[in-house]
């Protein structure tokens, strides 16, 4: 009889979209061999795509946890830090999960591991170890949130958001509080990065966190450039709710792009895909004749396989980019900044094009363009490294029972 696990997210795993959901899924695809799993997620049923065999129950939480509706008042009030703790002692997300009420809905109460998705579900555990006994406790990070926030918060600051950078700021802090409270508790700790893991062993938070890469699904062979296209199609893929991707595509708007319009003699295309653009934001991107802004994708494999080369222009994010690599698994050359290839262990000028300013940004996109055996060669070896590091095999390898 194998052990039994309760698997907490406030995801609903999937294989493809959001990347914290896929982390999800690919967590509880190598966790069915060995676990007989009870998932508690917060979401809706109708957008569960698990294998029915790999969860012995699946129920679902009423949690939903954004969009924050005191957003505005506590960017105001993240000016006056005393008076913001004493209304909100804790952040957002992790009172929103210590404030969900629902009743327990398995019939097993005795569990080897509670394994816990998003740090910002303790206090949801810690209602549930209140019915039920466990042996073990794991964390999966994904991101560690102190440190996401304080990129938030610088962000933010560089768009002359003072306000919220402050409550950003404001954030973190209490996380960090949190973090140095909670973690150790876990005998388990699993991050994205190795970065990650470096960052909570330096700071003492846990002594052995444990690097479970992201991992995407690999071809066996390294997908061909589309042919026969008169425009060279750039593409970028992201939630577009999402700070750090919004930023990053309107700093490729206002930055990269005048400059790419001079290099390039031939004519080109980006493609934005992902939901979520406000219809002010709509207007603005719409001022710029070179994007396509396609909206929610239905297949995002076959976006991939028509982009010429993919953007990841991002400055602020946690974990690794998931989205970085199914461009690489598909064969996709990439330009990206160092934070939209964090984590994944590729190199510059080997697997992909970095660029840390506009200027180079721009430079390595019209290389693409005008020397297309350069992308061949980066695609190759990008495709074959994330195959032998970054397949499903490398995510069940690191999770083995410890």
């Amino acid at each position: 009889m194998k052990p039994r696990l309760l698997f907490l997210s406030p995801f609903v795993p999937a294989p493809g979209g959001h990347g914290s959901c896929m982390r999800a899924y690919r967590f509880i695809e190598a966790l069915a061999p060995h676990f007989e799993i009870h998932a508690l997620l917060a979401g809706h049923a109708e957008s569960l795509r698990l294998p029915p065999e790999w969860c012995r129950q699946i129920a679902f939480t009423p949690l939903t946890l954004w969009p924050d509706p005191h957003a505005r008042i506590k960017s105001l009030l993240a000016f006056l830090p005393p008076l913001y703790r004493q209304l909100w002692p804790s952040p957002f997300e992790w009172q929103r999960a210590a404030a969900c009420r629902f009743d327990y809905p398995f019939d097993e109460t005795n569990f080897d591991v509670v394994h816990v998705f998003r740090f910002y579900m303790t206090p949801l555990m810690d209602k549930l170890l209140r019915q039920v006994r466990a042996g073990k406790l794991w964390l999966d990070l994904d991101d560690i949130e102190r440190s996401v926030r304080s990129q938030l918060a610088e962000l933010r600051a560089r768009q002359g958001c003072a306000a919220r950078a402050a409550w950003a700021r404001l954030e973190a802090t209490q996380y960090a509080g949190l973090e140095e409270t909670h973690l150790r508790r876990f005998a388990r700790v699993f991050v994205a990065s190795p970065e990650d893991r470096k960052r909570l062993i330096d700071t003492g938070l846990h002594e052995a966190p444990e690097w479970v890469p992201n991992v995407v699904s690999v071809p066996a062979a390294c997908g061909s450039p589309p042919a026969g296209r008169e425009r060279f199609r750039f593409l970028f893929v992201g939630t577009l709710n999402y700070e750090p991707n919004v930023d990053g595509l309107r700093w490729f708007c206002a930055e990269v792009l005048p400059r790419l319009r001079q290099l390039c003699s031939a004519p080109f295309v980006v493609r934005v895909v992902g939901r979520g653009l406000s219809r002010p934001l709509q207007r603005w991107f719409a001022a710029y004749p070179e994007l396509e802004l396609a909206g929610y994708a239905p297949d995002i494999e076959l976006e991939y396989r028509e982009a010429s080369a993919v953007l990841v222009p991002v400055w602020a994010g946690g974990g690794s980019s998931i989205k970085t690599l199914e461009a690489f698994a598909l064969g996709k050359p990439v330009v990206a900044t160092p934070v939209g290839v964090r984590g994944l262990g590729v190199e510059p000028g080997r697997h992909f094009l970095s660029a840390d300013t506009a200027v180079a940004f721009a430079d390595a996109c019209a290389s693409l363009v005008s020397k297309p055996d350069l992308g061949g060669s980066l695609a190759a070896a990008a495709h074959d490294y994330v195959r032998a590091h970054h397949s499903p095999n490398a995510l069940e390898r690191a999770l083995r029972p410890a």
